[in-house]
């Protein structure tokens, strides 16, 4: 596995009813033995290159999943203007000759709110490996700054042709919200918002920090000193650089912080092709962020 993210199948040494010990060897190395450094904009000098924190980025877990057709992936838009829900689901191990629908039940504190149920698809369907369907849907309550309690869960069921559910997905948290702008000005749900923002290094500094009850003190005590945006202050992106988002962007659905990641320097790319024209790349050395990164994950 790769920083910063990936699996491992140990289904042919985890055996059901057994007991196993679960040990993972980390090895901390740089992506080159020199690299180039650019912290000093007018000048670009080699420094020798370094793992700036070791081990784990983020939680370690041990997963039983379906050894046939499953769900490895939710994802969750919605859009205030046009009122719908868009809902897109990573699929696994289909049947190339099967036929599919995916069915998708919206609840709010435990009760039922809305169904939906795509048309059926085959696997060739699927576009990178997964399927994505739109329905039209807007809720009362949405997802705002001062209303980050108005959450809802969806669960997705794999069904096959015969309409009986192969794989049932674990509950996604979501918050129905649009973030757009138009011309300078911002707007969170069709009203002006003005933003008042800060970096949040947590995810440089430590575990503590980037766990979710330190991501939800940090961001509640900028909250309450009138910030309403943050953005992550990581303009790297090679191993060690950052620990996990997920927590920090969790913190963020449950105190009403509005998220941006940052985009990495350009720096953090080898690049040694040409352009599509033909012509050498050229470095820029502007530093950027990206528009938006909500604060509820997709």
């Amino acid at each position: 596995m790769r920083f910063p993210v990936g699996e491992v199948d140990v289904t042919a040494v985890c055996r059901p009813g057994d007991k196993h010990v679960l040990s993972l060897y980390v090895v901390a190395l740089p992506l080159k033995a020199v690299m180039r450094s650019f912290s000093d904009t007018a000048s670009v000098r080699d420094v020798k290159g370094s793992v700036a924190r070791r081990g784990l980025c983020g939680d370690a877990w041990l997963v039983s999943t379906p050894a046939g057709a499953r769900i490895a992936d939710v994802r969750v838009d919605t859009s205030v203007r046009n009122g719908e829900i868009t809902v897109t689901a990573a699929l696994k191990n289909l049947d190339a000759n099967g036929r599919y629908t995916v069915r998708a039940e919206v609840r709010d504190e435990g009760r039922s709110v809305a169904a939906f149920t795509s048309k059926p698809f085959p696997s060739s369907a699927l576009q990178d490996g997964r399927f994505a369907f739109t329905e039209k849907w807007k809720p009362d309550k949405l997802w705002d700054i001062h209303t980050p309690q108005n959450q809802y869960h969806v669960t997705l069921s794999l069904l096959d042709a015969g309409g009986q559910a192969v794989d049932t997905s674990h509950p996604t948290a979501f918050g129905f919200r649009e973030f757009w702008t138009s011309g300078r000005d911002f707007y969170l749900n069709g009203t002006r918002l003005f933003l008042s923002a800060l970096p949040l290094d947590n995810a440089q500094i430590g575990a503590t920090l980037a766990c979710y009850e330190g991501a939800k003190e940090s961001l509640q005590r900028l909250k309450n000193i009138g910030i309403n945006f943050v953005y992550t202050h990581n303009y790297g992106c090679e191993p060690g650089t950052h620990l996990g988002f997920a927590e920090i962007l969790k913190a963020a659905d449950d105190v009403g912080m509005i998220v941006s990641l940052s985009q990495p320097h350009f720096g953090q790319y080898d690049w040694q092709g040409r352009t599509p024209t033909g012509t050498t790349a050229t470095r820029g050395t502007r530093r950027s962020t990206c528009a938006w990164r909500g604060a509820i994950r997709p």
